[in-house]
């Protein structure tokens, strides 16, 4: 089979798993939970991947895989914004108006005190169900860690450590933000430091030689590698 066709095959599974994510979005009753939904965009980012390799290799020309990376950033912003403000788990998105309630919301929801939440969660360990544990530490750890590969491939000044780091804790910022005044989750300053940890420590990971060079054979690829047959 040529590479075109193997191309327009991935490209035609893509669609097809992105189109089940949005069915299952927008059925409440059929809803997945958030690990569920990122992998499930994670596939439809592998077979992108792999139409845009293909193609890459069947024109001789790198662009498709450029254009790769740049929707697969867009399907992680997706999937940032559907599990911030659109995750069905969360509840219905509500604006309060009434200082009184506003008031009330803060003081539930809100926390500006560093590492409150990890030590909590960390004292509660066993007492608690370890699943809603790793969920909150680890997923808000991880949550981040694809801007670390994607933006400095993407965005030449992104290779910048400290423009990098103003970028994800803006994000983090963001997205807590978001919650905030949509009242869809906690406003909580341990999110914001797991998330930016998360995001840093990848960043700093990446960026040794040696995976630094496989990443950019794996989603750029020299013209010595998409040459090949």
């Amino acid at each position: 089979m040529n590479k075109l066709k193997l191309s327009i095959i991935s490209y035609i599974i893509a669609i097809i798993l992105f189109i089940i994510y949005l069915y299952y979005l927008f059925m409440p009753k059929l809803s997945m939970d958030p690990s569920e939904k990122a992998i499930f965009l994670l596939f439809v980012c592998i077979f992108n991947y792999f139409g845009s390799l293909f193609l890459t290799k069947y024109l001789n020309n790198n662009k498709p895989l450029k254009i790769n990376l740049k929707v697969s950033l867009i399907l992680y912003i997706f999937l940032l914004i559907d599990l911030v403000i659109f995750d069905f788990e969360r509840g219905e998105i509500t604006l309060i108006f009434n200082n009184e309630s506003w008031q009330s919301y803060i003081d539930i929801f809100v926390n500006l005190v560093p590492f409150k939440t990890i030590k909590r969660f960390f004292n509660a360990f066993g007492r608690i169900n370890s699943r809603y544990l790793i969920y909150n530490l680890l997923g808000n750890l991880i949550c981040l860690m694809p801007l670390s590969l994607l933006l400095p491939k993407i965005y030449k000044v992104q290779n910048k450590f400290f423009i990098f780091t103003i970028t994800i804790l803006l994000t983090t910022l963001a997205i807590e933000v978001t919650q905030l005044i949509t009242c869809t989750g906690f406003f909580d300053i341990d999110d914001i430091i797991l998330n930016a940890s998360g995001a840093l420590i990848a960043y700093l990971i990446l960026k040794i030689k040696p995976l630094a060079r496989s990443t950019s054979k794996i989603f750029l690829l020299e013209r010595s590698n998409y040459e090949k047959n």
